[in-house]
């Protein structure tokens, strides 16, 4: 992930059947292997990971914009109170799509 453990970015992220996305993103204030772009250097982070599955099939990721998963399934992604209330558009191979709803995600503050 980027050299930072899951841990170090969430915590009780949970996905309901409803695709409703819960739990708490960590504040993290300094991530210079997540982007070269210093402001994307610390915030909040989503940590994803996609099963066998999407193994195989392309998976892309759209919030603020389009991703491509690596071949490990992981995806981080930068989390902010606009993006927060926008879904998350995973779309497998390009024709099955799946939205998650963001709302329900605690951004813990800097400290």
């Amino acid at each position: 992930m980027y050299n930072k453990n899951v841990n170090d970015l969430q915590e009780n992220i949970v996905i309901d059947g409803k695709g409703n996305v819960s739990g708490t993103l960590k504040y993290v204030d300094s991530y210079p292997d997540f982007s070269n772009i210093e402001s994307e250097q610390k915030g909040n982070y989503l940590a994803l990971k996609f099963e066998e599955a999407t193994q195989g099939k392309t998976v892309k990721v759209k919030l603020t914009k389009e991703s491509t998963l690596d071949s490990d399934g992981q995806i981080v992604l930068l989390i902010t109170d606009i993006s927060k209330n926008k879904p998350l558009v995973v779309t497998v191979d390009g024709d099955e799509s799946y939205q998650l709803n963001l709302t329900g995600l605690t951004l813990q503050k800097n400290q």
